[in-house]
């Protein structure tokens, strides 16, 4: 059975390497708002065996004149154990708990393999796509917390 916990930023850096950023260092898995008071972090574990993460920060999007909006980073679980539900256990715990903070909208910059699950959770592309350097094409996705 899995377990979602609320982990250390440091628990984070390995999935995020192997996962995310594999041609990278880990430096470059450290990302700025990580340490924030706000920032948690969730990992989901199978028989005590970290399997996948998720990273919610507070964080205004451009283009949006709202205080209270939470965005979506670092999502990932490890290769050989996707598709069972995992990632959307995760980002349901994340997004509660930026519900319970009080957000507004809940965004993402979503990689093109990542449209579909976001779309899933009620997420909408949202402007034009970007590419992110050493990692390729990607779009915003954004969640109206007042629409369901």
């Amino acid at each position: 059975m899995i377990q979602i916990k609320n982990i250390p930023v440091e628990k984070t850096y390995t999935v995020r390497l192997n996962v995310l950023r594999p041609h990278q260092s880990i430096s470059d898995c450290q990302y700025d708002g990580d340490t924030d008071e706000l920032t948690k972090h969730f990992g989901a574990y199978l028989d005590n065996k970290l399997i996948g993460i998720v990273s919610i920060y507070k964080s205004k999007i451009k283009h949006i004149d709202d205080k209270n909006c939470w965005q979506i980073r670092a999502m990932a679980i490890i290769k050989n154990i996707r598709k069972k539900g995992y990632a959307s256990s995760l980002l349901k715990v994340a997004e509660t708990y930026a519900l319970k903070n009080g957000a507004n909208y809940i965004w993402c910059n979503a990689r093109i393999s990542a449209i579909g699950f976001y779309e899933k959770h009620n997420y909408k592309l949202y402007g034009d796509e970007f590419n992110v350097k050493d990692i390729g094409p990607h779009y915003i996705m954004i969640k109206d917390c007042f629409v369901d």
